[in-house]
């Protein structure tokens, strides 16, 4: 099989990564990292497991490209076996990172995930691990700044994935890229990022055409790495990432998949039509008070929401336009007559549909020249 050809590679490269790391002289501030790949028969992924092979290898190629081989210690976790694939070994093996108090511990899950009563966790063959065990361990370390960042399903049931790192790239930096610095190094806290919100699931991009080329990976993976490739030499906030990466993961599944997924039988009735990242924490993040949306709207008998006000600098002041693909401000005069998906018939309809939403929200807006669709991001 195609995806075989991953397997070794992936173990030479892990295990000359981590003799690197093991050989090289404690810096004052490093990156530790510990990256978690479930290819056990138990996750069965069939076709897919190239694609999770990508997530790894796109994954390895962000922290080498960002960060000087001296002052990263890139650990692999690679399950192949059903024993590994256990809460406890994966802890095991996170509890082997030793940051200094000025390090920062960087832990990326790509596999099977869910949710339920307790919370988001990553679902093994050999049981759940929490989000919250994983920042518990990380944070008993003492890090400056611990980060998770995962690439899986985050709906109401049980799965796994996988990933897998490829050859090094050749651009080596000598420190820190201004990119790693923003996002990694500078910032102190706690990130906790998913490829997709609450109910939702995490897809991959279609199998290539061509059984010769390589797979794309997971929708989400592949935007941030690609973004990463644009960004290396700026320096840009949290906000910044989530907000043009999350963009890039809600086209990139409108594109692969147009008419929408239908949800497992096991998650219920219904197809889902957007693959929206969620960030449940991060450096920067706005405060939860305030407009949210930055409109205000008017009652226009049973027709809809009319935007009275739209405040400066708020989401809707930088909305995306779905159809073109360009961002625009919307404007005091529009009508809201749709939102995430639910008919907007008054200002009542409008607070509703806000206070349930989520951190994207999609309005149908109507102007002059016709209904257009707007993507905003909400900030809370």
């Amino acid at each position: 099989m195609k995806s075989r050809r991953y397997t070794p590679l992936l173990t030479a490269l892990a295990a000359l990564c981590i003799g690197s790391a093991e050989a090289t002289p404690a810096a004052a501030q490093r990156l530790h990292s510990l990256i978690v790949t479930d290819v056990t028969p138990g996750a069965r992924w069939g076709v897919h497991r190239p694609n999770l092979d990508a997530d790894a290898g796109n994954m390895y190629r962000f922290l080498v490209e960002n960060a000087p081989p001296e002052k990263l210690d890139a650990q692999f976790y690679y399950m192949m076996d059903d024993e590994q694939a256990t809460p406890q070994s994966v802890l095991e093996a996170l509890d082997q990172l030793q940051p200094g108090p000025n390090d920062t511990v960087l832990f990326y899950y790509t596999g099977h995930g869910g949710i339920d009563d307790r919370g988001s966790y990553f679902d093994m063959i050999g049981g759940r691990l929490y989000r919250d065990e994983v920042f518990a361990l990380m944070k008993s370390k003492g890090p400056r700044l611990a980060a998770l960042v995962s690439d899986c399903c985050n709906a109401r049931d049980d799965g796994q994935a996988q990933v897998e790192a490829r050859a090094p790239a050749p651009d080596i930096p000598e420190d820190f890229t201004p990119l790693f610095r923003s996002l990694l190094i500078e910032p102190s806290g706690v990130i906790d990022v998913n490829a997709c919100a609450p109910g939702q699931s995490a897809f991959f991009a279609p199998p290539p055409r061509d059984e010769d080329d390589d797979p794309e990976g997971s929708l989400f993976t592949t935007a941030l790495v690609k973004w990463a490739d644009e960004h290396r030499r700026k320096r840009v906030s949290w906000d910044q990432l989530l907000d043009e990466v999350g963009m890039r993961t809600h086209l990139a599944f409108r594109r692969n998949y147009p008419d929408g997924v239908a949800f497992a039988k096991s998650k219920g009735a219904g197809v889902q039509r957007d693959q929206n990242v969620y960030a449940r924490e991060y450096p920067g993040k706005p405060a939860a008070r305030g407009p949210r949306a930055g409109i205000a709207v008017r009652d226009d008998d049973g027709q809809g929401a009319v935007i009275t006000e739209i405040v400066p600098d708020s989401p809707a002041a930088r909305a995306f336009d779905v159809g073109t693909e360009q961002y625009v401000a919307l404007r005091p005069g529009m009508r809201i007559t749709v939102m995430n998906g639910r008919p907007v018939t008054s200002v009542a309809d409008f607070d509703k549909a806000l206070a349930e939403s989520s951190q994207i929200l999609r309005l149908t807006v109507e102007t002059d020249a016709g209904g257009q669709v707007y993507l905003v991001r909400l900030r809370y």
